[in-house]
């Protein structure tokens, strides 16, 4: 379900860009600080980096999908969804509030995925190599690191979750509607 995390998630390191009168709580609380933010969803090279958030924002706004210059809405997408926030977090984004949510979710729930089957792993081989597990020696069991999606697992998986990211919405819409936490008095 995260394949539209890609091969790359880049990080977010608000220390390096404090101003020198900067409160330095972590938070994303100017203009400055959320340009900086902005930029690390796309590669420095990319277009998107180069204009700016605002400015692809603005740019796709005058750009229909029906047009001929669909090849060119497509240019404006940043190069990645997710930016890890050194010691905060991450930042999710997506087309629309569903995309981002759905990808706020996944990224959350695989990132708890993957730490723990770290975690085993650590264990499992830390085991072998006390000689807890012979049986695993004796098999030829050794530690080929963690192995991440390829290309084509992403880009399927990319595509899936595209096509069925509705499905989970209308459940989590209920799960607020009924929650007593949530009040909407609009």
């Amino acid at each position: 379900m995260a394949g539209f995390l890609g091969s790359h998630v880049p990080t977010f390191d608000i220390a390096a860009h404090y101003s020198r009168t900067s409160t330095h709580d972590l938070l994303v609380t100017t203009t400055h600080l959320g340009s900086v933010l902005a930029s690390h969803f796309s590669k420095s090279d990319s277009y998107v980096a180069r204009v700016g958030a605002a400015g692809a924002a603005l740019a796709s706004s005058f750009l229909s999908k029906e047009s001929d210059t669909a090849s060119s809405v497509t240019s404006l997408q940043p190069d990645h969804t997710v930016v890890l926030m050194r010691g905060h977090g991450f930042t999710a984004i997506g087309s629309d509030v569903r995309e981002a949510v759905f990808r706020a979710v996944y990224t959350q729930q695989n990132a708890g995925v993957q730490t723990t089957a770290m975690m085993l792993r650590n264990v499992q081989m830390g085991a072998v190599e006390r000689g807890k597990g012979r049986e695993e020696r004796e098999k030829g069991v050794h530690d080929e690191g963690v192995k991440y999606l390829g290309d084509g697992e992403l880009g399927d998986c990319r595509e899936m979750g595209q096509k069925t990211a509705g499905r989970p919405w209308g459940l989590w819409v209920r799960e607020v509607e009924v929650h007593g936490l949530y009040v909407n008095e609009a």
